[in-house]
């Protein structure tokens, strides 16, 4: 059951596209004053074997949108982790683009759980459930 305390998902849905997927989310968060925040997302990741792109495109409330944009070229790894060399790209609402390299850790066991919570999306839409159902399931068996 929602309280007024916890987010609602909206909407929910993920796809797999050729070497990748997609998200998209639609979460209303409430406020203080007893009224919400609606937070959309969009996101896409593609896997080309030795690099990687995403994309990240989200509004909050009134907010002007933003977009990001990671092209991620795969690097050595050491344990649970990998060190990639990334170039991000902020695309502002004025039309510049804020550009940042950098070299991050990536952390492999992201993939497991990440494709574990699509599984438990997937098979809870198959069963007929909402997505603040779906959502609250997840919760529930973490």
């Amino acid at each position: 059951m929602n309280t007024m305390s916890e987010p609602h998902i909206v909407n929910l849905a993920s796809r797999d596209i050729p070497n990748g997927y997609e998200l998209e989310t639609a979460v209303e968060y409430p406020r203080e004053d007893g009224s919400t925040l609606l937070v959309r997302a969009f996101y896409r990741e593609i896997d080309l074997g030795d690099s990687y792109i995403t994309l990240n495109h989200s509004t909050r409330g009134f907010e002007p949108a933003q977009t990001i944009l990671v092209c991620g070229k795969k690097g050595e790894v050491d344990g649970d982790f990998r060190t990639d060399q990334t170039e991000m790209l902020i695309l502002q609402i004025d039309g510049t683009v804020q550009r940042t390299e950098q070299t991050v850790k990536t952390w492999l066991k992201y993939d497991a759980i990440r494709d574990g919570l699509r599984e438990k999306y997937r098979s809870g839409m198959a069963a007929g459930l909402s997505p603040d159902e779906i959502y609250r399931r997840i919760l529930a068996t973490d």
